[in-house]
């Protein structure tokens, strides 16, 4: 796989979309139109996973992809990821402010006043000291509250942690096979914590479509977790019942027990605490009967295991046909 390149652009606009995925305009700031080969006064075109409204004109971002050219369209740049960046212009900085400080009364006035008051450092004065924030726009006659100011400056940093995460989080995904909408997806669930969630347990990441076992796990192993973990074990069994494609629901527990061993072999494997953790977490469920033809009764002596989800399914759709047995009939009879 080719190395993941850098590039950085004010948003100009989306000019098509298909589901998730939108070709956007991009003008290039910091010699990144030179990078890919492009006159620095063309704008350049980024493919990128994004919601419509995500990106908003004017602002600065980060993204990080490759470069490909198109047959028809020509060069652009793919981005498997992209983080809002801090601006360096007045307009630009303004245009930051605004949006960090949307529902907080704090908008292009307020924002304009204090670029006036300090210029390049007005971002981070804002991170640090709402108190200030207070004070100079109340020289200006332009009240605006400590809470307002403490809830921008959150915002403001947010929006750094926002950032340094999704770096860390594309370091650390790339190359091992899962969607480019992985990090923003993760970053939405988590926040600025999400990488730090990642490193501790991989596994969090199979919410997410196209993110299954089998990558979560290569990753537990890469990152030098305990191969023996418990929960390894329970996902193991879980995955060696729900990857089957034959239509079954109910299967001998021994095909839970080989899918630990197939899967984790070479560790300490403790099956039975394995189960039991997999069906407290409502990942598998059980019962027992009395002969090999099925789940029948209760109590018994053969052991099978279903995927939790597809059990409580075929229970629901048990307890409406039973319900309907006993249903008198409501309709008229034919005489």
């Amino acid at each position: 796989m080719a190395s993941l390149v850098e590039i950085t652009g004010i948003y100009v606009r989306e000019f098509q979309r298909w589901d998730s995925t939108a070709l956007i305009r991009v003008e290039p700031t910091n010699g990144t139109a030179e990078a890919g080969g492009f006159d620095p006064e063309d704008d350049l075109t980024v493919k990128v996973d994004c919601d419509m409204g995500e990106l908003k004109e004017d602002l600065e971002y980060r993204f990080v992809g490759q470069w490909r050219d198109h047959p028809r369209y020509g060069r652009q740049f793919h981005a498997n990821s992209f983080t809002l960046v801090q601006p360096h212009t007045r307009h630009g900085i303004i245009t930051y402010l605004v949006r960090a400080g949307e529902g907080l009364r704090f908008g292009p006035v307020r924002a304009a006043a204090l670029y006036d008051h300090w210029g390049q450092e007005t971002v981070a004065k804002c991170r640090t000291e709402p108190g200030e924030v207070c004070r100079v726009l109340a020289e200006r006659k332009l009240k605006f509250d400590h809470a307002g100011a403490v809830n921008l400056q959150a915002r403001l940093g947010e929006d750094a942690a926002t950032e340094a995460t999704t770096l860390e989080l594309l370091d650390l995904l790339t190359g091992r096979g899962f969607p480019r909408a992985t990090v923003r997806e993760a970053i939405r669930e988590w926040g600025a914590n999400a990488a730090a969630v990642v490193r501790r347990d991989p596994y969090k990441l199979m919410r997410f479509r196209g993110c299954g076992f089998k990558r979560c796990d290569a990753m537990w192993l890469e990152l030098g977790l305990s191969p023996g973990q418990l929960k390894r074990q329970a996902l193991a069994a879980w995955y060696a019942i729900a990857r089957d494609t034959e239509g079954h629901t109910w299967y001998p527990v021994g095909v839970a027990v080989k899918g630990i061993v197939a899967n984790v072999g070479g560790a300490d494997l403790t099956p039975e605490p394995a189960l039991e953790l997999a069906r407290r977490a409502g990942m598998l469920a059980e019962v027992q009967t009395d002969s090999v033809s099925g789940p029948l009764v209760a109590g018994g002596t053969v052991r099978w295991i279903a995927e939790g989800r597809k059990a409580e399914h075929e229970k629901e759709i048990a307890e409406i046909v039973v319900k309907a047995e006993v249903e008198g009939v409501t309709w008229p009879l034919e005489k």
